[in-house]
């Protein structure tokens, strides 16, 4: 009979007892966030395995950048946009029951950086990978230093296409056109070189007589490197500056007209700067 009364109190106490303490340990974490999760470690593998592949000699540049990069961006990408989902169910729920909010937040960080670096959105059409770019398209700056360090067949290499890919240049990208600037020859030619230096270039040559700039760089993930000439002439009312990058791999990333705009961009904040700290110090004169 004692033995009887006391699992009877047993179990009316633990009919009691509120199942609030344990259900949020109870309550399942959103499936789109474990799904998000699963997906943006897939992706970002993925997406890590293009470079190391291509950098091993396992895959061919062509396939590793232009596909399994992209897929596994996109991959991460997709996981971004599940894991958000999930978030924004899970944070409906009661506090104690909110689970997977980290794993959700790491998911949609990485798959978000992934597919920034190298996703493309459904139904759109990438730009071409054209690998050699130039704001001046019918009569190109030439490399001079550069060929002749990389050997005699680099001479046939660095050659411009011509009219061909300047078409393709022209469609793809119209907003890349050389830089006019208000200044001497020899200020644009120093604006250039500093520009060149502030990106963190391999220097190959900077001769100013004839306003010609040379480097080198590579790309962070998959190492390929392009070949960069700037040049500078004088032209009505200033001076002009034209850039060109060449990629030695004509597969892959589409990294030159990126280099130009990275040389373009810095011309013109350096002489945005130099404008300004003229005007401080007119200012301070007067």
């Amino acid at each position: 009979m004692l033995r009887c009364a006391l699992m009877a109190f047993g179990r009316s106490d633990s009919r009691r007892s509120p199942s609030y303490s344990y259900s949020r340990y109870q309550e399942p974490i959103s499936l789109a966030i474990r799904v998000g999760a699963i997906l943006a470690l897939l992706g970002v593998v993925i997406f890590f395995a293009a470079p190391f592949g291509y950098r091993l000699g396992v895959l061919s540049l062509g396939f590793a950048s232009e596909r399994l990069f992209v897929w596994g961006a996109n991959l991460a990408g997709l996981a971004a946009v599940l894991a958000t989902l999930g978030l924004l169910a899970t944070l409906t729920r009661r506090r104690e029951a909110r689970r997977g909010i980290g794993r959700a937040l790491l998911a949609m960080a990485a798959g978000a950086v992934a597919f920034r670096a190298g996703g493309r959105l459904p139904m759109t059409h990438a730009a071409p990978a054209l690998h050699d770019i130039t704001t001046d398209t019918q009569h190109p700056p030439e490399y001079v230093t550069v060929a002749r360090l990389r050997g005699g067949s680099a001479v046939t290499a660095l050659a411009y296409p011509g009219e061909s890919l300047a078409n393709q240049q022209q469609r793809a990208y119209p907003d890349i056109r050389p830089v006019m600037l208000a200044v001497s020859r020899d200020e644009a030619f120093a604006r250039a070189l500093n520009a060149v230096r502030s990106l963190g270039w391999t220097l190959v040559s900077a001769d100013a007589e004839s306003g010609r700039i040379e480097a080198s760089t590579a790309t962070r993930l998959f190492g390929t490197v392009d070949d960069v000439v700037v040049r500078v002439t004088t032209a009505e009312g200033g001076s002009r500056v034209d850039v060109r990058s060449t990629a030695r791999e004509a597969a892959g990333e589409a990294s030159s007209a990126t280099r130009v705009r990275a040389v373009l961009d810095a011309l013109a904040s350096a002489g945005a700067d130099r404008d300004e700290d003229i005007g401080d110090r007119q200012e301070q004169a007067g």
